[in-house]
This record gives C-alpha cells, structure tokens and sequence, in this order.
C-alpha cells in the first residue's frame, strides 16, 4: 500500500511541475485509463472464473454493494479535493502550453 501510495504522490508532483509537457501529461492519462480498463478486467475474468467467490456472492450480498460504493464514492471524493486544491496549478500549464 505504500508504494501505491508513493507513486500517487510522485504522479501527483509531476503532473503539477513543468517537467512534463502538457502533451506528455495526456499520453500518461491515456496510458493510466487503459491500465485501470485492463487491471478491472482480470479483476472482472478472475471474479467470473472462481466457483467459490460465484457461489457466496449472494451471501456477501449487500455488504459488497455497500462497499463497492463507498470506494467508488471515496474515489470521486479524492479526485475532487486534488482537482480542486490544483485547479490553478492546472490551468497555469494549460496556458503556458498553449502559449508556446
């Protein structure tokens, strides 16, 4: 979890400095969402292929539901306070880009 964490920060750091142009930014995103599509889809085959987790996924029920959203909820949140603490910090590489 800490590493996690550490690349976030680090990912974080640089998508805030100008050591990455803009352009490299909207290649890494591209890059991260076609990850996450890929890692949710093992996740998913996985899910589908194991008979026990198939078999006591009505027990777990609405326990998993509930979790389920709430990460995604917590997920929306995170993003939301990181957008907004460097909405500024965005726009001012938005506008130095543009202006090269």
């Amino acid at each position: 979890m800490t590493e996690i964490l550490i690349a976030i920060t680090i990912g974080i750091i640089l998508g805030c400095t100008n050591i990455l142009s803009y352009r490299a930014k909207e290649i890494g995103n591209k890059i991260s969402k076609t990850a996450l599509f890929v890692m949710l889809w093992c996740l998913a085959a996985k899910v589908g292929c194991d008979k026990e987790i198939l078999t006591q996924l009505g027990r777990l029920g609405l326990q998993s539901v509930l979790m389920a959203f709430a990460v995604i909820a917590g997920s929306f949140g995170a993003v939301w306070v990181v957008g907004r603490y460097f909405k500024h910090s965005i726009e001012d590489i938005k506008e130095m880009e543009s202006h090269k």
